[in-house]
């Protein structure tokens, strides 16, 4: 039996295009980016609007603290999941209600007080629904404004005491009268008076 001796040279070997390679590295480029393109879909909640507003000078102080956040908010067990506190300018803690969270809003009621004109911020520790802690502040300025009830006097005497206008009248009326009489008098002619006297 003869045997057959086969050159490795002439082994015809699978041969891959190019346009095969570059479909191939393109497909496994698109597999890399896959997480890439997925992030942000999956992007952390941040908060959206606030009441009072950061940067915002406000002359009237809220009754309430209201925070929107883009994304509803995580709630476990109720209290203390979700929280935010009021500071004053000199870093004091204003009081306020119960924290109501309802879907991505959050809000509470500011108590009574005497605040003073300043700086305030609004600190915020937040877990959003995918459990995400989210931490932030929010400044606002608060200008006290001033209410000036003076009313201006209808007349002021000598001694400053608001007078009587029933006095003031009479005055006005006897000023009136003299300044005719006097009127009269210089438009007298002296001529005709000193006939009068002869005759």
């Amino acid at each position: 039996m003869r045997e057959v001796f086969l050159d490795p040279k002439s082994i015809v070997r699978p041969v891959m295009s190019s346009s095969l390679r570059r479909s191939i590295a393109t497909l496994f480029l698109s597999l890399l980016l896959v997480p890439v393109m997925v992030l942000p879909a999956t992007a952390h909640t941040s908060l959206s609007s606030s009441n009072p507003a950061a940067g915002q000078s406000i002359q009237e102080f809220p009754q309430v603290i209201e925070l929107v956040f883009s994304e509803p908010l995580l709630t476990i067990g109720g209290d203390g999941t979700n929280y935010f506190e009021l500071l004053g300018p000199e870093g004091d803690r204003i009081t306020l209600g119960p924290i109501e969270i309802n879907g991505a809003e959050g809000r509470a009621q500011v108590v009574e007080g005497d605040f003073e004109a300043g700086s305030y911020r609004i600190a915020y520790r937040v877990v959003a629904g995918d459990g995400h802690v989210i931490r932030g502040e929010i400044a606002f300025t608060y200008s006290a404004s001033i209410d000036i009830d003076a009313k201006a006097p209808s007349s002021v005497s000598v001694d400053g005491k608001s007078g009587d206008p029933a006095v003031l009248a009479l005055a006005v009326l006897v000023v009136i009268t003299a300044s005719v009489i006097v009127v009269l008098l210089l438009r007298s002619d002296p001529t005709s008076r000193e006939r009068s006297y002869q005759g």
